[in-house]
């Protein structure tokens, strides 16, 4: 069965969703751009700032939603986390 997640998995924030909501969230944008990733990957850019990434994993298909400027946000987070972790305080 088919698997629908928000937020992006290699930086440790996606949360579960399903099927309705990923329509919902893709209804009315358009495909911007796309890449086929191999290794059973391939994503499309969306208007406005989505992203959606397919996989084929061996448990079926897992269709994930990010957000680019989320994703931005987040890895801006984990740089500042592991900066405050290597000198022991806040910039």
């Amino acid at each position: 069965m088919a698997e629908f997640t928000l937020g992006a998995q290699e930086l440790g924030e996606t949360q579960q969703s399903d099927f309705a909501e990923f329509i919902n969230i893709v209804t009315g944008r358009s495909v911007v751009s796309g890449a086929d990733w191999g290794n059973d990957r391939i994503e499309f850019g969306l208007s406005g700032d989505g992203m959606v990434r397919i996989f084929w994993t061996p448990d079926g298909l897992h269709g994930s939603i990010t957000s680019l400027l989320m994703n931005c946000a987040a890895l801006l987070r984990k740089k500042f986390k592991e900066s405050e972790k290597s000198s022991g305080h806040c910039i």
